[in-house]
């Protein structure tokens, strides 16, 4: 804490625990005296009139951000140097591991038709106490698909389309291109059918059978849509039909690759008409 004490022709300053300085005011003279700390602006009466203009603390310089916390910052230089040491004079080892291929950017209006490569099996190398602590899901692999044509694609695998622990390197990748079929993706009106099953309850016989909306859009890659002509719903029972009814059931879609398009209804309504045989 600083205090100050006034005197006649000189003022006395203590500051803190150090030395005490005495400064004299025996000349009229214009006297600019710069104090480290803080002075409140209302300390001018104490003073004896003095303008105190506080100022901010001056930034400190490069040399001062380089000695700052000297201490810790020569313990983590020592520490990565020692580590880099360790882990630089280990021998490097190779090792095989297995790990998913994962497809990114696929183009809005394609699809990936048939068969496809989900996994590779690669080659990483790295000190030995990385490589005997490696886990399968620290390698990861992309392929990016955003050049992508319609028709058959061929991709080459380079170690830029995995991704492994720093300190490591990705040494083979097999397989080391693959190939992929793209196809446009398409809408189309499919027809519903009913899908029955059993017999009507003896005297009944079926008189007509009819399937509301009659129709749903499908969407999917083209190739694939164009051989569909028709789906079916959900198995009815005839045998548990005794008189007109109308029943809710769902569509199946057989092929994985198509679905349902936006607003379709994902189940389709029956009407199942009987009447009494002769």
């Amino acid at each position: 804490m600083r205090r100050f004490f006034r005197g006649i022709t000189h003022f006395f300053f203590e500051v803190g625990s150090g030395p005490k300085k005495r400064v004299f005011f025996d000349t009229p003279a214009r006297y600019q005296i710069c104090v480290q700390g803080k002075i409140k602006k209302d300390w001018s009466d104490r003073l004896e009139g003095m303008i105190v203009n506080p100022q901010q603390k001056r930034k400190g310089s490069w040399k001062d951000a380089f000695t700052a916390n000297l201490a810790p910052k020569i313990v983590s230089f020592v520490l990565v140097g020692v580590l880099w040491m360790f882990i630089g004079g280990q021998p490097n080892v190779e090792v095989w591991i297995t790990i998913p291929l994962e497809y990114r950017n696929m183009p809005a209006s394609m699809e990936i038709v048939g068969e496809m490569a989900n996994r590779l099996e690669v080659g990483i190398r790295g000190p030995r106490t990385m490589i005997s602590s490696l886990a399968p899901d620290q390698v990861k692999a992309h392929l990016d698909l955003a050049q992508g044509q319609p028709g058959v694609n061929n991709f080459r695998l380079t170690p830029e389309n995995v991704r492994s622990p720093l300190g490591t390197e990705v040494t083979k990748i097999v397989p080391s291109s693959v190939r992929i079929r793209l196809e446009e993706v398409k809408s189309r009106f499919i027809p519903v059918k009913a899908h029955l099953v059993g017999k009507l309850s003896y005297p009944l016989r079926l008189r007509t059978v009819t399937v509301d909306p009659p129709s749903l859009v499908l969407l999917g890659p083209a190739g694939v849509l164009k051989k569909v002509r028709e789906i079916f719903t959900e198995p009815v029972e005839l045998g548990e039909v005794k008189e007109n009814t109308q029943i809710p059931v769902s569509v199946e879609i057989s092929s994985p690759q198509l679905r349902l398009g936006p607003d379709q209804p994902s189940q389709v309504t029956v009407y199942i008409h009987v009447e009494k045989g002769g």
